[in-house]
């Protein structure tokens, strides 16, 4: 049954770009670097007191 849906996804791909509709791009969001991590960069980092617990 599998195989039969795969098929029968490719063919309507190829019939839709018969039919002149173009592939949809990929996402062109990548991944920042840790230095771009920080949401206010012009803001004072603020400062963390750890604890035991």
């Amino acid at each position: 049954m599998k195989r039969i849906e795969e098929i029968d996804g490719l063919t309507a791909f190829f019939r839709s770009r018969a039919a002149g509709r173009n592939i949809p791009q990929k996402d062109t969001v990548s991944i920042p670097k840790p230095g771009k991590y920080s949401l206010t960069p012009n803001s004072k980092s603020p400062q963390f007191t750890l604890k035991a617990g």
